[in-house]
């Protein structure tokens, strides 16, 4: 299976904009960056779905993703202040299931592009489940 998996700072589907732009937003004293990651490669047209396997300390940090004409990169959303490290499960339409490891390097394409056009914005509400009078209930914070 030839794939592999990007990420980036800057949306691969964004359209028209001659600087390329990253969204920002500071939170408790530090910045995190919208980034996406998604699959890209010649196999791409035959990727049935993705499982991609985040370190423990994101919520949530398992996402299964179908490759769909909306999204046909296996793309997901996310916000982080730093680097990691990450595996995926890939699936294609055979059948056939390859792991790929994949260390997160948007810090790279920051200090590359002295042209960035940095845009603030506000980090998106985050749902936690709570227990209250053994129910569990969504706290909405940010």
């Amino acid at each position: 299976m030839n794939i592999r998996i990007v990420d980036s700072v800057f949306d691969p589907y964004a359209e028209g904009d001659s600087l390329p732009s990253v969204r920002f937003a500071e939170s408790d004293m530090d910045y995190r960056y919208q980034i996406w990651i998604y699959l890209d490669g010649p196999d791409l047209l035959f990727i049935k779905e993705v499982w991609y396997r985040l370190p423990e300390s994101f919520t949530p940090n398992l996402y299964h993703v179908k490759r769909t004409i909306d999204n046909p990169n296996c793309r997901i959303e996310l916000w982080t202040g730093v680097t990691f490290t990450f595996d995926a499960l890939v699936a294609d339409t055979r059948g056939n299931l390859v792991r790929l490891p994949h260390e997160v390097g948007f810090d790279r394409e920051l200090t590359a592009n002295p042209n960035i056009k940095y845009v603030p914005a506000r980090l998106p509400v985050i749902a936690e489940p709570i227990s209250v009078n053994n129910q569990n209930v969504l706290l909405y914070s940010r």
